[in-house]
């Protein structure tokens, strides 16, 4: 079965004048996330449906899966 996961968090991180904030925030949230609670976090789920990820789309492989089943492949099986 696929789901749609959005997880929103917040952090602090430390930046410079000029940093790109984005990028910077994306070399951080590996540790953020290692170092929160479940009560930190907010999980949505839902039934996950072509096309409902941008940039993702059937020749994708899903997290938690085999890491070798394509999400077209899951779909299949459904």
């Amino acid at each position: 079965m696929l789901k749609k996961v959005r997880v929103k968090f917040e952090f602090v991180i430390v930046a410079k004048p000029g940093d790109d904030l984005a990028s910077k925030a994306r070399e951080c949230i590996s540790d953020a996330v290692d170092d929160m609670s479940n009560d930190e976090f907010t999980i949505i789920t839902h039934d996950y449906k072509d096309g409902d990820v941008p940039g993702w789309d059937g020749d994708c492989i899903p997290y938690g899966g085999d890491g070798k089943k394509t999400i077209r492949e899951h779909d299949v099986e459904s």
